[in-house]
């Protein structure tokens, strides 16, 4: 599926998923769909997702990591990147994810000629994936990282959103402003039989995860970071993409489907 047009299709999944039909009705403004909006996002995760759930599209066996090109996204163009080398990771699910619920939900459309303010967060105590890996890579230019097995990650008390100002006029609808919040306690990873297993396993363990702590999550959580901004743009690009295909009508029926009994 195109990637800009993946907002569009989760808004329609998230009216679908409330059982909702969609009728031509006018909406009036100063109208806050927050709470609707809400409801309905509880009852996609409960009602459409799958607990674990597999991350990778079917048909893709695998996915590939340049570590040098990753590490250096995150911390910045110029700099030294930490690991270097490839992953690799495959058969990959995520357990804990009908835990997810909605921690705020503002869909407010003040009129059809102001922008419409959106701004979504979700929550999360305890994120656990699970999976199959193999990676061949230096750590800080000095320690070998090779191995292949099983990895697992924690996440905890993670919280993911985005705030934004849609304008509906003049067309196209477009972002007039976005801002995406990502924030979470723990981000543990474990590599089963690193080098072979044992002490020198569970050294280069600790290693890398104090490396992900410091260096790495820092840049995709601090919205001051020069990441958080490249990230932003990516974001705001592909909303853009799918609301530029929206007329007024469409959000307006959207809506009112959501308020439909």
């Amino acid at each position: 599926m195109n990637p800009r047009v993946l907002p569009l299709v989760f808004l329609c999944a998230v009216v679908g998923a409330s059982g909702l039909s969609l009728e031509r009705r006018h909406v009036a403004p100063n109208v806050d769909y927050g709470s609707a909006v809400g409801d309905a996002l509880n009852n996609f995760i409960q009602t459409n997702l799958s607990d674990p759930l597999k991350l990778l599209p079917e048909g893709t066996e695998k996915i590939d990591i340049d570590l040098a090109e990753l590490s250096q996204k995150i911390i910045g163009e110029g700099q030294t990147p930490p690991i270097k080398g490839s992953l690799s990771l495959a058969d990959i699910f995520v357990k804990g994810v009908k835990q997810t619920g909605v921690d705020k939900s503002v869909f407010d459309l003040p009129s059809i000629v102001r922008p419409v303010n959106i701004d979504i967060v979700l929550s999360n105590a305890a994120l656990d994936l699970e999976g199959q890996y193999e990676i061949d890579a230096t750590l800080m230019s000095l320690i070998p990282v090779r191995g292949k097995g099983r990895i697992t990650l924690r996440i905890t008390n993670l919280k993911a959103g985005a705030a934004t100002l849609l304008k509906m006029f003049p067309l196209p609808m477009k972002v007039d402003a976005f801002n995406y919040l990502l924030t979470l306690d723990v981000f543990q990873v474990h590599f089963e039989d690193l080098i072979g297993g044992g002490d020198l396993s569970d050294k280069i363990n600790e290693i890398l995860n104090n490396l992900i702590q410091t260096q790495l999550l820092p840049g995709l959580t601090d919205p001051e970071s020069s990441l958080h901004a490249s990230i932003n743009a990516i974001l705001a690009d592909v909303v853009n993409g799918a609301v530029s295909e929206l007329t007024a009508q469409d959000l307006l029926d959207l809506l009112n489907g959501l308020l439909k009994p």
